[in-house]
């Protein structure tokens, strides 16, 4: 039997199972296989995979102020930005909400960098959507180099850890994670694990105030 329209479907839906609907890029499963790919392949000294996750600063604001309309377009001006920047030295992702992840296929520290920086300059070009900025947009960028024997959620967790001391920097800046994060990223994590146990704690003493009442 022929089975071509088999194997066309077959790949028609796994094609839609790893692309953002949105934007285009691949979405978060793509990126976590592509990632273990990387993992595996990666060398242990010399160019290898990186990962740049980048945020986008103020997103939430223009997306409360223009509507979700607005947000879209502009979501789809970053995707289109990114892909046209990595162009074919790597592969990009819609990680989640306005966040994005960028797999680099080989190169250095120095080149993750640089790379991160072309796309931050590609996106502070001006927009061409109603409503927003002139200025364009401004992003925080953390990156990270693939070893190999690493978890690929160990990776994304530097890389993440990265990204959020560049917003703490002051945001639009690129921070390459390093030995000196490592404390600083468990710091974190603890501040924000006793965080969430005050919010709960704040939430149980609500509810008891609400029966009260």
């Amino acid at each position: 039997h022929d089975v071509t329209g088999w194997a066309e479907r077959e790949d028609a839906v796994r094609t839609k199972l790893l692309t953002d609907p949105l934007t285009g890029l691949g979405n978060r499963t793509s990126i976590a296989e592509r990632l273990w790919q990387a993992v595996h392949s990666a060398a242990p000294s010399g160019p290898r995979p990186a990962v740049i996750l980048v945020d986008l600063d103020s997103f939430k604001s223009i997306n409360d102020t223009h509507g979700h309309a607005i947000g879209d377009a502009l979501l789809r001006t970053v995707a289109e930005r990114i892909l046209a920047t990595v162009g074919s030295d790597g592969s990009a992702a819609r990680f989640g909400g306005d966040e994005f992840v960028i797999l680099l296929d080989r190169t250095t520290e120095l080149g993750a960098i640089e790379t991160a920086e072309r796309i931050q300059a590609a996106l502070r070009l001006p927009v061409p959507i109603d409503g927003v900025p002139e200025a364009g947009l401004t992003a925080s960028f953390g990156a990270t180099m693939v070893e190999p024997g690493r978890r690929p959620e160990s990776i994304l967790a530097q890389a993440d850890a990265a990204m959020y001391r560049a917003k703490d920097a002051g945001r639009d800046r690129v921070v390459l994670f390093g030995p000196d994060l490592k404390d600083w990223s468990l710091t974190r994590k603890r501040e924000m694990e006793s965080l969430a146990q005050t919010v709960q704690q704040l939430r149980e003493e609500n509810e008891a105030l609400l029966e009260a009442a």
